[in-house]
């Protein structure tokens, strides 16, 4: 039925070749060249889990929704979560106090010491305050400078939240070596530790 060439071979082309693209080039005609398979399809990344609540109130009804993540919800009824006191922090008056605070209570649970008592030095805590990358740009100077903000902010904490406690607030030591020694109260204030109270709240009932 028809003619075998004279030179060559008759390739029978399988399954898997049938599906790769056949190529033509100069030098041979029948020449076949295999392309790379395809890389399997990739998982969608999952979205995000929003953990910050999205509040509505609908125009008709008047009335509040409110939609929290189920990491939040978990953290605050059944989970870990950070207890930092509102009645403390509205105490400190510096932006570098109020950082610095609210990384203790990140970092000391009630009743325990930072660094199970052998505290920090204070070169450790100025990136927390001021970022890694900040602190190690700043100049010698600058540092010095910044070192003089961390001491009047530890002395701040300590002052400004004694009286909450009963004259038993923050404990910080300070040592010439620059290690620095913090203890967390037991307990949060009276109003926020036992009755649940916000500032807001107690301002509310003191007006």
């Amino acid at each position: 039925p028809y003619a075998r060439p004279a030179t060559g071979t008759v390739r029978r082309r399988s399954g898997a070749d049938r599906r790769r693209p056949r190529v033509r080039t100069a030098a041979n005609a029948s020449a076949t060249i295999d392309a790379p398979a395809k890389a399997p399809n990739s998982r969608r990344p999952r979205p995000s889990v929003q953990s910050v609540p999205s509040i509505c109130r609908p125009k008709k009804s008047g009335e509040i929704h409110v939609a929290a993540s189920p990491r939040l919800t978990a953290a605050v009824f059944q989970g870990q979560h950070v207890k930092i006191s509102l009645f403390e922090r509205n105490e400190l008056e510096s932006e570098v106090a109020k950082l610095l605070h609210c990384w203790f209570c990140s970092n000391i649970r009630l009743g325990r010491a930072l660094g199970n008592g052998n505290g920090a030095h204070i070169d450790t805590l100025a990136p927390h305050v001021w970022g890694v990358a900040a602190w190690e740009s700043f100049s010698k100077q600058s540092k010095s400078q910044k070192r003089g903000q961390l001491r009047a902010a530890l002395d701040e904490i300590a002052d400004r939240t004694r009286g909450l406690q009963g004259g038993m607030g923050w404990a910080i030591d300070q040592t010439s070596s620059g290690l620095v020694l913090v203890s967390r109260p037991k307990e949060l204030p009276l109003l926020e530790g036992e009755h649940n109270m916000t500032p807001s709240e107690y301002h509310n009932i003191m007006n």
